[in-house]
């Protein structure tokens, strides 16, 4: 039999447990309706939300409570997750959103300050007895990852 207080303890780990889940669930969510992740991106984006919540509950199973898993063990997650989702939600996954939608913007301007530089052999002064500088290639075009980043004209 199990001493109460180590209980306690691991039902504590457990909750602790479930409440970093739900940041790392609102974390992936903001992600993906901010930088627009649909299709096989998404999908990756949450096989490894979910492989590695796993992960941790596994992780925190064997460390608090040498793996054993008691009802007491799930009931500590789910209110885990219900204390953040209840309490905690409502402010945190507005400032996820707000900072991704800050890193759309930042990669947007720097886009944006980019575009002079593109142009500037043509509009360099020729000097006599120097040879023309060549022009610079295109850049590929983005690979699907990127174009969220993208910003729109």
């Amino acid at each position: 039999m199990i001493p109460l207080d180590l209980q306690l303890l691991i039902f504590a780990v457990m909750t602790l447990t479930g409440i970093f889940i739900g940041v790392w669930y609102d974390f992936n969510r903001a992600a993906r309706e901010s930088l627009r992740w649909r299709g096989p991106l998404g999908d990756l984006l949450d096989v490894v939300l979910w492989a590695g919540a796993a992960f941790l509950v596994l992780s925190a199973l064997l460390l608090s409570n040498w793996g054993e898993f008691r009802f007491y063990v799930l009931v500590g997650l789910g209110l885990g997750v219900w204390v953040y989702r209840a309490w905690a939600g409502p402010v945190v996954l507005p400032w996820w959103r707000s900072f991704f939608q800050l890193l759309r913007r930042a990669a947007g301007a720097l886009g944006r300050l980019s575009a002079p530089i593109r142009g500037m052999r043509d509009r360099l002064p020729r000097l006599p007895g120097l040879p023309r500088l060549p022009r610079l290639p295109r850049l590929p075009a983005l690979p699907p990852l990127f174009r969220a980043l993208k910003p729109k004209k």
